[in-house]
């Protein structure tokens, strides 16, 4: 079982790391499942919805550049 999210699957602005490593776990979880088939191995992906985090509340605070 493999954890990801949606935003291996829906990507929004400014936030191109996160969905970058989603994506790649999609991808492996994709060829895990293939590979395995044939051993009668299941692979799993859970992709829980939007949820305020630390993370996504850190992406909506303003950052105040000083050019003094």
């Amino acid at each position: 079982m493999n954890l990801s999210s949606l935003g291996g699957l829906v990507r929004f602005g400014a936030t191109g790391s996160y969905h970058v490593s989603k994506c790649a776990m999609e991808g492996l979880s994709e060829s895990l499942a293939a590979e395995l088939a044939p051993l009668s191995v299941n692979v799993t992906t859970v992709e829980p919805a939007a949820f305020r985090t630390q993370l996504v509340g850190a992406l909506h605070t303003p950052v105040r550049h000083d050019h003094r």
